[in-house]
């Protein structure tokens, strides 16, 4: 139970990780982004998340610019 857990924290931090590095995101220390989360940036500007920062699924954080 305790390796399922560990598991499933290492995989939501590299999920966390690649899908801040595919969108141009700067992430804070400890940042979670769950699936199902839309973070994009529309025409530009910048998104930064803060330390401990948790988006979770069904959340949209968008940037126009």
């Amino acid at each position: 139970m305790l390796v399922l857990r560990k598991l499933r924290a290492i995989s939501a931090a590299l999920y966390t990780r690649f899908y801040a590095a595919l969108h141009g995101i700067e992430l804070g220390s400890g940042c979670r982004i769950d699936r199902g989360a839309t973070i994009r940036r529309i025409g530009g500007g910048r998104i930064i998340l803060g330390d401990r920062v948790h988006v979770h699924s069904g959340a949209m954080l968008l940037s126009y610019g």
